[in-house]
């Protein structure tokens, strides 16, 4: 029972509330947090390489040849918490993502 409890108290202070059902607004300074994350994609890539051509490949020709690699770009997602929230609970990620 004590668990729950102290659980509901931190669920409570993670959004700037207080009291036994979280009733209560307490007064909180918002700070800007920049989290990032990553996208993969596919992106075309042509590449362009001599093969021998001909009749008995005495030549030499151009071929272009076109495949597709994974590119991934970091994204940054932006959110807003109460300053001090985050140094506060340690199990803050898992509250937050749950």
């Amino acid at each position: 029972m004590e668990e729950n409890a102290e659980r509901l108290e931190n669920v409570c202070a993670l959004q700037a509330f207080t009291g036994l059902h979280c009733e209560i607004k307490k007064p909180c300074k918002y700070i800007e947090i920049k989290e990032p994350y990553k996208r993969g994609f596919k992106q075309k890539v042509t590449t362009q390489a001599k093969v021998p051509c001909g009749a008995w490949g005495w030549k030499s020709c151009t071929k272009t040849k076109v495949h597709y690699e994974m590119v991934y770009k970091t994204f940054y997602k932006t959110s807003y918490e109460c300053e001090g929230t985050r140094k506060e609970y340690p199990d803050y990620q898992k509250m937050k993502t749950a």
